[in-house]
């Protein structure tokens, strides 16, 4: 995968939602590429997304899928599994500042009651 220079904005690198079938193929490719790499660090297989995307009726992927792409292609991806948990993949170059990121703004979509009644207990 291409590396590329860390990243400190959002501007450099905004968020946007799972669209669909095209992005599920672009997920897959990433996973397996970091799967090829070898890199010590835990990563999905690419079964275990389309595993999450549909075995459950009620989780949108839409909702709780975010991804991340800079110049070089897709940076990372989280994913919201209710009801409080979070599954980070990052591109091993932008580890650290990137991953507290997604981490942050899953926190803050996840405590929110609107969306999680049991949130803050």
């Amino acid at each position: 995968m291409p590396e590329g220079p860390r990243v400190t904005t959002d501007e450099q690198m905004p968020s946007r939602p799972y669209e669909g079938v095209r992005d599920l193929a672009l997920l897959r490719g990433f996973l397996s590429a970091l799967n090829t790499e070898g890199s010590p660090q835990s990563c999905w297989h690419p079964g275990d997304l389309v595993w999450t995307v549909f075995q459950n009726k009620h989780f949108d992927p839409h909702e709780n899928i975010r991804l991340r792409e800079d110049a070089n292609g897709l940076a990372g991806f989280a994913v919201l599994e209710e009801p409080d948990g979070v599954v980070a993949q990052v591109r091993p170059a932008l580890r650290g500042v990137l991953e507290e990121r997604m981490l942050r703004r899953a926190a803050e979509k996840l405590a929110d009651p609107a969306r999680n009644p049991g949130a803050g207990i």
